[in-house]
């Protein structure tokens, strides 16, 4: 989306707030599939059996990856909605 706004309009006065909301999207769902990662890689460490507080660690971190998720899919279809 963020190729796209560039490429049709430009970087412009109007378009710099979605441009910077686009890259903390990014940023935010870059960090929160990091934070999956690592403690994916940690249960993988940690096998036969994970522990429970990191186990717990994971569903929490599931739960604020969704929310997260989700509130960039709004912010991504405001976006689209002001500039088509």
């Amino acid at each position: 989306m963020e190729f796209s706004l560039i490429h049709q309009i430009g970087e412009t006065a109007e378009t710099l707030p979605e441009l910077e909301e686009l890259q903390n999207i990014r940023e935010r769902l870059v960090s929160s599939c990091s934070r999956l990662h690592n403690l994916l890689m940690r249960i993988y460490q940690s096998q036969p059996t994970a522990p429970d507080d990191i186990l717990e660690l994971v569903y929490r971190s599931i739960a604020q990856t969704q929310a997260s998720l989700n509130v960039s899919i709004a912010s991504l279809l405001d976006i689209q909605r002001n500039w088509n």
